[in-house]
């Protein structure tokens, strides 16, 4: 909703997607569009979410941005607990804490809420309400007058006030009482009504599961029938919430209250995360399998049943389309060898090779093990395999064979030194086809324009590079159709021969250039608008007022770098190294040692290996005792 809002305001295409998860992965783009249009206009644009709890708490918040763009403000509303832990963690907020209810409001809360039920609390029963210490909390009163409401013996009211404001089972006399913990009286009491077990197993069920379960699916994996759940749902009420058809806790009291009541703890959680595996790996793999089983076993520490499902076709299929990112993070946590795994695995997919996946299948675990670092003989296997099959069925100068061709390139790219020739070739006959097939100024030609441009760079032949990035830059410019990108690319490509050949001045208004039209198309706070600002940083360190711009590009790199749930395992982790190893070489120029001893400390502490890296750097030289005495490089 927030994306096609902004898309009203922004005119820019809103394409959905089928997969709610890819979806929110492009919010900060939206962000960024939205940043721009806002300055564009001189207007802000104020975003408010209201009940940020209410989110599948299975996300952490991963999708939720690590800053905000200049002219876009965020006000949210949230119950204490996980998602608020986790947006505190995301960005830095200005806290205003809803204060609870004074005694007057209280009073004022009973009247009215039992007044709709036509029922009131004796002066004394009220007195013993408002003596509780958390009578102030509106929660903890609604629930606990909720409770009184449908409670259906009047004689015995006051003794189920005094049970509802009791410590519950398990809680030691002098432990200070917790709003979780009436409604473990909560689930007490829906206990009697419908039976232990079949309340226990429904709550756990959902405790569980990964951002809630279906109905259907709760009722097969609590083993309960539709008329014993509705009872369930009906006492709970609004401490359930039900999201995209799942159902779910409603906040983290009623999570906390099944933890503490059905003891969930340690070996006792692992055992709950097991049963949903066992029947998640029972179905048919689709989407929803594919979502929840490898989680599941994660939660379960289960490693060898997480290998064994990570390494299932279809598994591997709906995951890498999903989210590569998190599969390579399964993978991560396994410890095992990634290219190893499905390499064993390989033989026994291309049995079940459908023809229509012949190309498709092996392009995209090549592009899974490229993201996880693998670029030698297995993936490459896989893309010469996919190629000849594509040759086969659509021609060696097929746009989709020579989209296979050029990420072979790319492959060899990432070999560095030892691939660069190999490279070239590829590359090279991919750019001529390209022209040949596609035509001059398709953007799919000038992106392989681009990248044989930086290839002849690295082979030191600037002239034929330049050429190439005035190609890229002129076609770009003169399209019909919106390339600002590959303008932008063609740009930064052009800046870096001229530097290297000593054209500062070309280079330097290039870059600024490169930098406005990033800032105007991609908003402040965009990959390509980093790049360009890190950039034209680089090459004016030498001069002065460098120092300036710098304090904001280190603001830029360290939040996107910091705030990016994948920034270890992607570009982010780059652009936000680049500036802070930059920063601090400009404050150890300018004689501020120990600011440059703040700054790399504070990097040294999430990226460990950047202090072994910073030792060998000669810019650094005049602290390198300093980093040689620190625990993490003796660590």
């Amino acid at each position: 909703r927030l994306m096609r809002e902004i898309s009203r305001l922004t005119g820019d295409e809103f394409k959905p997607e089928s997969d709610p998860e890819k979806q929110l992965e492009e919010l900060p783009q939206w962000l960024g569009l939205a940043s721009a249009w806002a300055q564009r206009n001189g207007r802000e644009l104020l975003l408010v979410l209201d009940g940020l709890d209410k989110v599948s708490a299975f996300a952490r918040l991963r999708w939720f941005p690590g800053f905000l763009p200049q002219g876009v403000k965020l006000v949210a509303s949230c119950l204490d607990g996980e998602i608020l832990a986790a947006a505190r963690s995301r960005l830095e907020w200005t806290e205003l804490v809803v204060e609870p209810f004074t005694p007057r409001e209280q009073i004022t809360f009973i009247k009215k809420y039992l007044g709709r039920y036509r029922k009131a609390l004796t002066p004394r029963q009220r007195r013993t309400l408002l003596a509780h210490p958390l009578s102030g909390n509106p929660l903890f009163l609604l629930t606990v007058l909720e409770e009184l409401r449908v409670f259906g013996v009047h004689e015995q009211l006051e003794s189920r006030l005094h049970a509802l404001l009791s410590l519950p089972p398990g809680k030691a006399p002098d432990e200070a009482p917790t709003v979780d913990d009436v409604f473990e009286h909560v689930l007490a009491r829906i206990e009697e009504d419908l039976g232990r077990a079949g309340v226990q197993s429904a709550m756990e069920s959902i405790w569980a599961s990964r951002g809630g379960l279906y109905q259907d699916e709760l009722l097969a994996i609590a083993g309960i029938a539709p008329a014993t759940w509705a009872g369930m749902a009906n006492a709970l009420d609004e401490a359930l919430y039900e999201s995209g058809g799942r159902i779910q806790f409603a906040h983290d009291y009623l999570r906390k209250a099944v933890e503490d009541r059905y003891g969930l703890t340690g070996e006792e959680k692992r055992l709950r995360h097991r049963r949903l595996a066992g029947w998640f790996a029972a179905r048919e793999v689709d989407e929803r399998v594919a979502s929840e089983l490898p989680w599941q076993w994660r939660e379960a520490e289960a490693r060898e049943e997480l290998v064994s499902c990570l390494v299932d076709r279809k598994i591997f299929e709906h995951e890498v389309r999903r989210d590569e990112y998190e599969l390579l993070g399964y993978w991560l946590w396994t410890g095992e060898n990634i290219e190893a795994a499905y390499k064993a695995a390989w033989s026994g997919w291309v049995a079940e090779l459908r023809p229509e996946q012949a190309n498709g299948l092996p392009r995209k675990l090549a592009g899974f093990l490229k993201t996880a670092g693998n670029y030698w003989e297995f993936p490459e296997t896989l893309y010469r395999h996919a190629i000849r099959m594509s040759d086969r069925s659509h021609g060696a100068e097929h746009p989709k064979t020579l989209k296979l061709m050029f990420e072979l390139g790319d492959l060899f790219l990432h070999r560095k030194d030892e691939g660069f020739s190999e490279a070239y070739k590829i590359l090279k006959q991919v750019y001529d086809s390209q022209s040949k097939s596609l035509g001059e100024d398709h953007a799919d030609t000038l992106i392989s324009a681009i990248n044989l441009g930086y290839l002849l760079h690295n082979f030191r032949e600037f002239n034929k590079a330049e050429e190439l990035f005035l190609h890229a830059l002129t076609k770009s410019r003169g399209s019909h159709e919106d390339l600002s990108g590959i303008e932008i690319s063609s740009m930064m490509a052009l800046a870096t021969t001229l530097e290297q050949r000593g054209d500062v001045e070309s280079a330097t208004n290039y870059l600024r250039d490169a930098r406005e039209l990033s800032r105007k198309k991609f908003g402040d706070y965009s990959m390509v608008h980093l790049r360009s600002c890190l950039k034209l940083g680089r090459i004016l360190r030498s001069t002065e007022g460098m120092q300036i711009m710098f304090f904001g590009l280190y603001g830029h790199a360290i939040t996107l770098g910091e705030g990016h749930p994948h920034s270890r395992l992607c570009e982010h982790n780059f652009i936000y190294r680049y500036g802070i190893y930059d920063l601090a070489k400009c404050w150890i120029k300018a004689s501020r040692t120990e600011k440059a001893k703040e700054l790399l400390l504070r990097h040294f502490e999430r990226d460990q290996d950047g202090v072994k890296k910073a030792v060998e750097d000669q810019e650094l030289l005049s602290i390198r005792r300093w980093i040689s005495s620190l625990p993490l490089f003796n660590n």
